[in-house]
């Protein structure tokens, strides 16, 4: 019986105009009901999950997956319980990369985000995340510096093309994770939704086969093939689409509650026949 719910928030908790559906939140809340624990993975820097947290709220001892699976805390008190940081040498030599490349791109540390000079995109990251943004000269990090994520941003052309210049010693020894259209990231290899939703089921005693992840992109894709149940999103990505074992509705249509009531709830109601 599935026991652990981890659901991706933009494209599949969250509607186009960054909301969450009443049916959406009730859903989760019987899921809870019935013993279930929901919670989060997001690509969103810690900071960027909190509201939404909030707004679906939590069980004292859930976990948060953020900067996709670079970091995992406890709730409610954001304790961090593992982190996988990128080198800075490494992150030094891939800033210089996306630079050659001419994309706009900005690192998380575990409180902000950092960037060479403000932009439309430390704006738009400042808006939709609330995060602090600080201005740093890369070449000059120090090195233990806690470094979960770099982000660049470009056309979908130009994103395509940087993916398949990634210099080997970059792609051979950290993921990269075309999270969007326009976004391309570069986090620990280690650094996944899968690995971290792994790590959690773990933790919590939960055996793969009583996991559910349900998610819309690029970066759902692992914990998505991790699950015992995986179910991508209507609006979700081809590959998501290929991947998951069952299709829900789409983010604009509550496809969290339809995987709920499909999959959680009517299962239970069947089972106590």
């Amino acid at each position: 019986m599935y026991k652990l719910i981890f659901v991706d928030l933009d494209g599949t908790l969250l509607r186009d105009d960054k909301t969450i559906s009443q049916n959406d939140i009730e859903a989760i809340r019987l899921a809870r009901q019935r013993g279930l624990r929901v919670m989060i993975a997001t690509g969103r820097p810690t900071k960027g999950a909190e509201r939404y947290l909030n707004a679906i709220g939590y069980d004292d001892g859930d976990l948060l997956i953020s900067n996709n699976g670079a970091s995992i805390l406890s709730l409610p008190d954001f304790e961090i319980k593992d982190l996988k940081p990128i080198n800075v040498g490494d992150h030094r030599y891939i800033d210089k990369f996306l630079s050659e490349q001419g994309l706009e791109h900005y690192s998380f540390d575990t409180t902000a985000c950092l960037s060479e000079r403000l932009h439309e995109f430390t704006e738009w990251e400042q808006q939709a995340n609330g995060i602090e943004i600080k201005l740093v000269d890369f070449s000059k990090l120090e090195e233990n510096r806690q470094l979960l994520k770099i982000m660049a941003f470009g056309q979908p052309q130009e994103i395509e093309a940087a993916m398949q210049a990634v210099p080997k010693r970059i792609s051979q020894n950290y993921a990269v994770v075309r999270s969007a259209d326009i976004l391309l990231e570069f986090l620990h290899p280690l650094a996944t939704k899968g690995n971290a939703v792994k790590t959690v089921a773990g933790w919590l005693g939960v055996k793969r086969e009583d996991v559910i992840c349900i998610g819309d992109s690029g970066n759902d894709l692992d914990m998505i093939e991790y699950a015992g149940l995986g179910i991508a999103m209507g609006n979700a990505k081809p590959e998501i689409l290929a991947a998951a074992e069952k299709i829900t509705d789409s983010n604009e249509e509550s496809g969290i509650a339809a995987a709920i009531n499909k999959y959680v709830l009517t299962r239970a109601d069947e089972l106590q026949v």
